[in-house]
């Protein structure tokens, strides 16, 4: 290729992951953008909402992903014809549960592609390059923190070897190994919703035993997160407050981290149990009168109302924007953007409501977060915690280690 070409190439590179094997016949006129679509289709699948543990993930590629057709009709190329190839090749399944105005379809790749690996294809696509530059300059604009906070994804590395040592034979250990990989593979991304203004990364959508294995600036040691307990109800409070709804227990039990544990307690629950019990009052847009819901609305009855008034407003959804823009608010426009004044140098991500940090900033991250909570007349219960690699094997294979008195975690003995 001449310089002059791989110039233009260079400027206009793609990246998509597609199914391990895949080649498309050269007939096809969309090769390109059939890639692309399937590259979002892959996407789509890993950023679907997870579960926090491990062993009760039941997410695979079996799963259908709704994509609109204004979005696919967005999509470059003609979205008729990528679809007709799609189906042509036997590439990609599409239910049939479509309601206009409801329900969009949902898209999977076909068998036998769905199990597959998924590998980096490059390409060089004017149009698709373009749009990708456009819409990531759109995301920071000129926020400074966001552009910042992008940097620091560039600085993060996998430790791949690691991983598979505590992986095993996890029966989705693929769909994993994908979520790592697009960060091993430089995939990195920084995105801002439109519906409250919170930032989305790689990290953010990473299943949480995977972050053990991420490493800062190429070095071994394991990083640090900041956490908030009872975060979003805390949340919820900070927003009630500042529209004159208090309620003193309330704010304590959150400072304290131990709302949920009150609600167990007196409610003969588990402490699970009652997390969900407060996530569904806080996010539907129903309200049932179950002994939880008349329990929060005879304790905290100035909160109650708040939620009320909004959800009136815009059912749970409107409340869920709200204690995101309030979390917002706190971490990336004011707790990042100090951090960053306070050490240049230091390495920061977020995860909505919790930081990730090198264990040698972990101190001055946490007393960043204190100071932007004091200032709203709240001191809560902050974790500090070295984010060790779970043992991810299987269960048998981890009862067998047991009864051999082998050390499932070898890295992190003393």
């Amino acid at each position: 290729m001449r310089t002059d070409q791989w110039r233009k190439f260079d400027r206009y590179w793609v990246k998509a992951y597609v199914p391990e094997g895949l080649e498309l016949p050269s007939e096809c006129p969309v090769q390109r953008e059939v890639w692309y679509f399937l590259g979002v289709l892959f996407w789509k699948q890993l950023d679907r909402e997870r579960y926090s543990e491990w062993r009760e993930r039941e997410f695979t590629w079996d799963e259908f992903a709704n994509l609109k057709y204004d979005y696919l009709n967005r999509l470059p190329g003609r979205w008729n014809e990528v679809w007709k190839w799609c189906v042509k090749l036997d590439l990609v399944e599409r239910t049939r549960d479509y309601v206009p105005g409801v329900r969009a379809y949902g898209y999977r790749l076909a068998e036998p592609w769905r199990g597959r690996r998924h590998d980096l294809q490059v390409f060089s696509h004017e149009q698709i390059a373009k749009k990708t530059r456009r819409r990531e300059r759109e995301n920071l604009g000129q926020n400074a923190t966001l552009k910042n906070l992008r940097s620091q994804l560039e600085r993060l590395t996998v430790d791949m070897g690691e991983y598979r040592l505590y992986s095993g034979q996890h029966p989705h250990r693929e769909f994993y190994d994908a979520q790592l990989r697009t960060i091993d593979d430089r995939c990195l991304r920084l995105t801002k919703d439109r519906f409250s203004g919170r930032i989305h990364t790689n990290i953010t959508n990473l299943c949480k035993p995977l972050r053990a294995y991420l490493r800062a600036d190429g070095e071994a040691s394991m990083l640090a997160e900041i956490d908030i307990r009872n975060s979003q109800p805390l949340f919820l409070g900070l927003a009630a407050k500042q529209k004159g709804h208090v309620n003193h227990d309330y704010l304590r039990l959150c400072e304290d981290g131990l709302l949920y544990d009150r609600m167990a307690e007196q409610l003969n629950m588990t402490r699970d149990v009652a997390k969900k019990n407060v996530m569904v009052m806080l996010y539907a847009d129903r309200i049932y009168p179950t002994p939880q819901q008349r329990w929060f609305e005879e304790n905290f009855p100035e909160v109650s109302d708040y939620v009320n008034n909004v959800r009136a407003q815009g059912g749970g959804t409107m409340l869920a924007k709200r204690m995101q823009q309030a979390e917002r608010k706190l971490i990336i426009t004011e707790v990042c953007p100090r951090l960053f004044r306070r050490k240049k140098s230091t390495f920061v991500t977020t995860i909505h409501d919790s930081l990730m940090t090198k264990q040698e900033d972990a101190e001055m991250a946490l007393e960043t977060v204190q100071e932007a909570f004091s200032k709203r007349g709240v001191s809560p219960r902050l974790d500090v915690n070295v984010i060790a690699a779970p043992d991810m094997r299987p269960t048998c294979e981890v009862q067998e280690a047991a009864a051999q008195n082998v050390d499932l975690c070898p890295a992190l003995a003393v």
